[in-house]
């Protein structure tokens, strides 16, 4: 019987080009706009594990005062040291039996490329909220009730939480928490006995203290104590080098090909955040 190989009906620039395309519309962190994603990294293979300028994708940051008629505006310079994020290399292998099932189904282009964009969001998210949940140069705004009397999650805590921000609390899309976290929100009641925790069933994104509340296992844990995260508005930002690399080789164990998808990204926090004097993540610690 003949053995069909990848490379008789595989093409890789048109993989590449669905993936390219299919990235417009890749959201990071379940859409809720907590991270901006953009695809146009200048960065690549060479540039693994070295630092780039992460730009603010969605403001210039205030104005600037003319003082005397003829002066010019000065550029706004990216030259702290925080709005470095390094580049980082993921990729998906396809192996000829999973792209014949691919090209069974309907155009394995597309198919694949939804796969390889899934996957890629997915890593986004863990990346995001690596980076979100780091504690270095973040003590001023970490609300840490692990040691209180109270230790588990609670709505005069988020609350105080979220007075970390001060006068700077506008555009607050999200907080993050761990699944014994919401187990413990899904157990608070008013003291009328309604829950705290709404809109668990309505098919959308439940809410605590009026956050849009999201549950991800994601969240580091360390002694029994979890960093859960509340976010602005473009608090995050998840940058693409928007070409994937799609590499073939042969597979010597099975006389075929295989075929590799490689991205290039890195994964930036905001501090702070353009406009204001203060980042857009709270790190909010609860056993």
């Amino acid at each position: 019987m003949t053995i069909q190989k990848v490379t008789d009906f595989f093409v890789p620039e048109l993989l590449a080009e669905a993936i390219q395309t299919g990235f417009t519309g890749m959201k990071a962190l379940w859409g809720t706009e907590a991270a901006v994603v953009a695809f146009n990294m200048p960065a690549g293979k060479t540039e693994v594990g070295t630092t780039v300028k992460v730009p603010y994708f969605t403001s210039l940051g205030e104005m600037d005062d003319i003082t005397n008629d003829g002066d010019a505006l000065v550029p706004a310079a990216m030259s702290s040291s925080a709005t470095s994020a390094t580049v980082n290399h993921s990729g998906k292998a396809f192996e000829l039996t999973h792209w014949a099932q691919l090209a069974a189904l309907g155009d394995p282009y597309k198919l694949a490329a939804q796969q390889v964009i899934e996957a890629a969001a997915r890593r986004g998210d863990k990346a995001l909220i690596d980076a979100a949940a780091l504690s270095t140069g973040w003590s001023g705004l970490t609300h840490d009730i692990s040691a209180a009397t109270t230790t588990t999650i609670n709505y005069d805590a988020v609350i105080d939480a979220k007075m970390k921000w001060g006068d700077e609390q506008e555009s607050i899309a999200l907080m993050v928490v761990h699944s014994k976290a919401f187990g413990d929100a899904l157990k608070l009641k008013s003291s009328t006995g309604q829950p705290l925790v709404t809109d668990v069933n309505a098919g959308g994104i439940s809410k605590f203290a009026g956050i849009p509340m999201a549950v991800s296992d994601r969240i580091p844990v360390s002694g029994g104590t979890y960093t859960n995260l509340i976010l602005k508005k473009a608090a995050l930002a998840f940058w693409v080098n928007g070409k994937p690399s799609i590499i073939t080789q042969p597979d010597v164990l099975t006389d075929s090909q295989i075929a590799a998808c490689h991205i290039y990204w890195a994964a930036h926090r905001y501090n702070p955040m353009p406009g204001y004097t203060k980042g857009g993540v709270i790190r909010f610690l609860t056993k």
